[in-house]
């Protein structure tokens, strides 16, 4: 039995999955097994699996009727036809050797006169045998007429069933390109979920390198208890000493500067003079937890 998770049943929807196959790939009894496993694995996209999967139910089912529905119709009529040819061509044939027509209405035939009745004249017979080869002329027209007909008829047939047998034979063909296809189709949404996959870790180490290109800009001030102050990856401006003194006169009032030498109290009025004409981003690092408060009371 196989572990359901959402990304099993992501790739299960785009290959049109129903019921009955994920009930077999999960190994569950019942529709309603299946959603309730469903429902914890996603409970947030649950509503729309569960919808999907009754679509892709109802299509496969009348996908299924139509198929067997057209492959019914297709031999009904396949029959039908070599039937009705098989038919046309022994009565053609029937018609050429002259079987048909053998019990002619002879309703113009001239009877045999009985012994009671008197014989008819010659001119009666004569427009009796005019009129009957007059018919049968005629008669002997419309058949070949019918013979030709019927022979047209049956090369019609003839390239029917070619075309019907020329349109199977497409059928077949295509029949084993939709199933390329298809297999094609889910082999590239495969690709395309495995694709976004790289591209998020992607964006994450890139994202990661960024903060570390951004990190590496960043100016490394040392702040030294003996008044030393420096950068380990750039260069500092030198403060006014003018501007040193004023601040000095303002921190060393400041409670934070009690319990520092003064040597110390100018080293942080040096810092922030310095930090000022600082034009990136930087960071501070303090050797005396005395001197960084007093700064950061300083910048307060």
């Amino acid at each position: 039995m196989k572990k359901m998770t959402s990304k099993d049943l992501h790739v299960a929807l785009k290959n049109q999955a129903t019921e009955e196959e994920l009930m077999e790939r999960y190994g569950v009894d019942s529709s309603e097994e299946l959603y309730e496993v469903m429902s914890k694995v996603a409970p947030g996209n649950f509503e729309y699996f569960k919808k999907e999967i009754k679509k892709n139910q109802k299509n496969r089912l009348r996908k299924d009727e139509k198929k067997k529905m057209a492959l019914d119709n297709q031999k009904e009529d396949e029959q039908i036809e070599l039937t009705n040819f098989e038919t046309l061509t022994d009565q053609s044939s029937e018609v050429e050797n002259g079987k048909v027509g053998k019990n002619m209405v002879d309703y113009t035939a001239v009877e045999k006169p009985t012994n009671d009745e008197p014989k008819p004249s010659l001119n009666e017979l004569l427009e009796a045998e005019k009129f009957l080869s007059d018919n049968c002329v005629s008669l002997e027209k419309e058949h070949n007429a019918l013979i030709n007909a019927r022979r047209e008829d049956v090369k019609t047939l003839a390239l029917i069933k070619r075309t019907l047998e020329e349109l199977k034979r497409l059928l077949q063909v295509n029949q084993s390109k939709l199933t390329t296809v298809l297999e094609d189709y889910n082999s590239k949404a495969e690709q395309m979920l495995r694709v976004s996959s790289e591209i998020s870790a992607c964006k994450e180490m890139l994202a990661d390198t960024r903060a570390q290109i951004e990190e590496a800009k960043k100016l490394k001030v040392s702040v030294f208890s003996d008044g030393t102050i420096e950068c380990e990856n750039g260069e500092l401006e030198s403060p006014c000493e003018a501007e040193v003194s004023q601040l000095f006169s303002t921190l060393i009032l400041l409670a934070a500067a009690e319990e520092l030498t003064i040597k110390q109290v100018k080293t942080v009025a040096k810092l922030v003079s310095v930090v000022k004409k600082i034009d990136q981003k930087y960071e501070l690092e303090f050797d005396s937890d005395l001197v960084q408060k007093l700064y950061e009371a300083a910048i307060a």
